[in-house]
């Protein structure tokens, strides 16, 4: 009697595991690109970290693959927060910089 392996793996061996916080996080990210304004910076703000709760959880467990999906999943989320919120930190230090030149 032999004991098939249930993966459907050739040659025995098990497929690899991807961790499902990085596979969550490129979509998440990649959303967040197409939504429009205040939808988009919470859904980029939720890809970065859940990005960064996947890279914790690949550094701790070395058999889990999917470092590519949590690092697009982080530019992505990261990318669309900067696009965002960039223009209007730069308005108010304009705002704030004319308040103390005479």
């Amino acid at each position: 009697m032999t004991v098939e392996d249930s993966t459907g793996a050739p040659g025995g061996t098990s497929a690899p595991r991807y961790s499902g916080k990085a596979v969550l996080a490129f979509p998440a990210g990649l959303v967040a690109v197409f939504l429009p304004a205040p939808f988009n910076m919470l859904l980029g703000g939720i890809a970065v970290l859940i990005a960064g709760a996947a890279r914790r959880e690949l550094r701790q467990d070395e058999t889990l693959r999917g470092t590519a999906f949590s690092l697009l999943g982080f530019l992505l989320g990261a990318g669309v927060l900067l696009v965002q919120i960039g223009p209007w930190v730069l308005a108010n230090a304009i705002l704030a910089l004319s308040n103390v030149v005479p």
